[in-house]
This record gives structure tokens, C-alpha cells and sequence, in this order.
């Protein structure tokens, strides 16, 4: 009678259990130069955000406007740098496409930054300006009527007018200035000192030893050019009036004073 049992299958070779079979590990994936090339460019748009960031809180100080300018514009450039590294490749031109695009966007936006802060800056700095003239205008006339109590004798200093007529501190700030307004004390003489300190009081005084009966083209207090980003000055002359002169103007008479020249001399006589 046959073995109805099969017979075991033939072995292919020796069997070694202690001995672990282990699979070739596949070599790592090398990225192209224009993937590479893509990931820097979305890396650099990706950091413009915070750099923009930065450069709003500090003000646009150099490290601030540096990011937020070089950033978008590096990044677009490897963009394009990408591209061309391509080869074809369609997940390599996927990448530089959408690294185009973004940083493309970002450049965009630069550009209308810059388009758009001076038109929307022009109509601050107007309005600066009159704040400006305002606040000498007020100082003029708490100098005429300082001027009624003192027999016609114009103070000595800003400070006295503080003392004197009660004038906010507030009034001695140009807007368009980093100045600030100086911290009303416990006491006047505390708020005099605090207004002694730099930083409290954007304008220039003359009218020490003037009185009322100075003509009015005599300048009394008046502004520096940097005020108002060298744009021009406001003035206020002997009778309290307040004239805006652009910045040739305002050279000529701040020469004229600092010659000695007070009222300034007309330019015919210049001649």
C-alpha cells in the first residue's frame, strides 16, 4: 500500500535561523539644484512676514528696511533661478512655479507699499502743518497777553508763559516731531523743569528783550527745518501772525537771523 503522507518539499539550500536576512536600505533622495533653489525662495517669502513685522515696530531702522526690502526681491530672483534649473522635471517646475508666484506676490506688495505711504503721508504732513501754526498762533497770543501785564515787555523764555498764562505744554510740540509733551509735575515749578528737558518743545524763541512795539516783520519764535522734513516752517512774527514760508524761504530768514538780522532783511536789498 502507497504512503498517502507527500513527501516534504526539497530544500533550496542550508537553513541558518541564527542568521537575520535584512532588506538594502534605498539610497537617500538627493534634491535638484532648482528644488533647492524653490525651498530658499519660499523660505525667504515665508520670513518676510516677520520682517515686515519688524520693520513696522522699529520704526524702519536700516536692519528692518533691509529684510523688508531684500527678502522678496532675493527670494523672486531664485524663483526665477529655479525655473530655469528645471529641466523639464515636473515636480521641479511645480516648485519654482509656486515659489514665482508667492514671492512674485510678495514683490507686488512691496511695490504698492512704497506707491502708497507718500500719497497717503501727503495729506498728514498738511494737516501737521497747521497743527504747527495753530499751536505758534496760540503761543502768540499768550505772548500778547503776557505783553498786557508786563507794560508791554514780551517773556524772557517759553517757560514763563507756562507759569504766567497757564499755556499747555502741549502747544510747544510740533505733531510732524519725535518731541514729546512735557509730564505736567505735582507742582509749576515741577512742570518747569520737566519742560527744561530735551525733547519738550520743538520751537526756537527770540522774543527775549522785545516788546509790543516790535513791527511786524520782526521774527519771534520759529521752527527748524527738520520739523517738518525740510519741507518749510512755520513762523510767527511780532504781531502774533503766523506765516507757512516753503524751503527757500525759510533758509533765507533763518540765515538772516542767525547773521543777526532781526526783522531779516528783504532779498532785494541782497542785491
Amino acid at each position: 500500500m502507497d504512503d498517502p503522507t507527500p513527501p516534504p518539499p526539497a530544500s533550496a539550500g542550508p537553513t541558518h535561523p541564527d542568521i537575520l536576512s535584512y532588506a538594502t536600505p534605498a539610497p537617500p533622495r538627493v534634491l535638484s539644484a532648482s528644488a533647492r533653489c524653490s525651498r530658499v525662495a519660499l523660505i525667504c517669502t515665508i520670513f518676510w512676514i516677520p520682517a515686515t513685522i519688524l520693520t513696522a515696530l522699529t520704526g524702519l531702522q536700516t536692519a528692518g528696511v533691509t529684510l523688508f526690502i531684500g527678502l522678496p526681491i532675493f527670494a523672486l530672483i531664485l524663483s526665477f533661478v529655479a525655473r530655469d534649473l528645471a529641466d523639464g522635471e515636473p515636480s521641479d517646475r511645480r516648485r519654482s512655479t509656486l515659489s514665482l508666484v508667492i514671492a512674485g506676490g510678495a514683490c507686488a506688495l512691496l511695490l504698492g507699499f512704497w506707491l502708497l505711504v507718500p500719497s497717503m503721508g501727503k495729506p498728514r504732513e498738511k494737516a501737521n502743518q497747521v497743527k504747527c501754526g495753530s499751536n505758534l498762533r496760540q503761543i502768540g497770543q499768550a505772548i500778547m497777553m503776557y505783553a498786557n501785564d508786563h507794560r508791554g515787555q514780551y517773556p524772557d523764555s517759553f517757560a514763563e508763559l507756562i507759569s504766567d498764562q497757564d499755556l499747555s505744554t502741549e502747544v510747544f510740540i510740533c505733531p510732524t516731531t519725535n518731541d514729546e509733551k512735557a509730564p505736567v509735575g505735582a507742582t509749576t515749578q515741577q512742570t518747569l523743569a520737566n519742560f527744561a528737558k530735551p525733547g519738550h518743545c520743538s520751537y526756537i524763541y527770540l522774543g527775549k528783550g522785545m516788546t509790543s512795539a516790535v513791527s511786524p516783520r520782526h521774527v519771534v519764535a520759529y521752527e527748524t527745518l527738520a520739523n517738518h522734513n525740510h519741507l518749510g516752517i512755520n513762523v510767527m512774527f511780532g504781531d502774533g501772525h503766523v506765516d507757512w514760508l516753503n524751503v527757500s524761504e525759510a533758509k533765507y530768514q533763518i540765515a538772516e537771523i542767525q547773521a543777526g538780522h532781526n526783522p531779516p532783511r528783504p532779498p532785494s536789498l541782497q542785491r
